[in-house]
């Protein structure tokens, strides 16, 4: 906590875990991870400890609000089998859910005025059908040839051959890259009241300016080329006040979860990584756009 006298945790019990799977954790925003998961927290001074989401539910990614005030997560307590956001009042031992917005994330940023919360969420107009469909339809080459028996515990997978006229022979891409087709939104604690800054695209990682007035994200475009497992990314940033978005850099080579990036500390620049290269290098852009700048210039590594 920001006072540093609590620290919230997740605490799987194994006695509530249940097998998960790719496609429950599409279906529901509950990643396979995290079954059985409670919230608890522990006073660092006395010791005291404490289960706040007393197992109802699937509790996960705890994050304190910067005021201390509140203690928000992610749950499917509310047994519409959806992740949704929550918040925990320590003052008033309060739970409450603070929005029905249908979450899809694997992160919560907080604001830096403690008023609103940073999150991935279903595309606004999608049915959840229509959301599944896009997500799991398309991208790699297996599938699977076994049904799931009562008391299984193997599930069992074949290549998916490649006709001589498929793609004119060209490997199909590695996976579905709309795994992360989503919206970006804030959510107002105090109303519920959502906003959409970004919607409907492949948002792989955000990450808040800290002045709190931007954010940056990082977009999947596609594979580098046939049969490649590296992720081709552009670099957004995105006004919350206006809805502006730019992009600031395009086609660059990230790991697949897009998060080699990072703000200044005055919000002005932001600077990326370019890995899995001879080459890994640093460059900085401006957040309001303009071109890259090589800040390492490494020398190639020798092989």
């Amino acid at each position: 906590s920001p006072d540093g006298k609590w620290l919230a945790y997740v605490v799987k019990d194994n006695g509530r875990t249940t097998a998960g799977d790719l496609a429950a954790w599409i279906r529901t925003g509950v990643p396979m991870w995290i079954s059985g998961c409670d919230i608890w927290i522990s006073n660092i001074e006395t010791g005291a400890t404490r289960n706040v989401t007393q197992a109802k539910g699937e509790n996960w990614l705890p994050k304190w609000s910067p005021d201390g005030h509140y203690l928000a997560f992610l749950s499917d307590r509310d047994g519409g089998r959806q992740a949704k956001l929550w918040v925990w009042d320590p003052q008033k031992n309060d739970l409450r859910k603070i929005s029905e917005t249908v979450v899809r994330t694997e992160q919560i940023d907080w604001t830096p005025d403690a008023r609103k919360i940073l999150v991935t969420a279903l595309p606004e107009g999608m049915s959840l059908q229509d959301y599944i469909s896009t997500v799991e339809g398309g991208g790699g080459n297996q599938k699977s040839v076994a049904s799931k028996a009562q008391g299984s515990t193997v599930a069992l997978y074949e290549s998916a051959a490649i006709r001589e006229n498929d793609q004119d022979g060209l490997p199909p891409d590695a996976w579905n890259l709309n795994s992360h087709l989503r919206a970006l939104s804030v959510v107002d604690v105090a109303t519920g009241k959502t906003s959409t800054v970004v919607q409907g695209q492949r948002i792989e990682t955000c990450k808040l300016s800290p002045d709190g007035s931007s954010v940056a994200c990082t977009i999947s475009k596609r594979f580098e080329k046939p049969g490649s497992q590296q992720i081709l990314f552009d670099l957004w940033t995105v006004n919350l006040s206006t809805g502006r978005s730019q992009t600031i850099a395009s086609d660059i080579r990230l790991a697949y979860d897009g998060a080699e990036f990072t703000w200044s500390p005055d919000s002005t620049l932001v600077s990326y990584h370019t890995g899995w290269t001879a080459v890994n290098d640093c460059y900085v852009v401006k957040a309001s756009g303009g071109t890259s700048r090589n800040v390492t210039s490494f020398l190639p590594v020798q092989s």
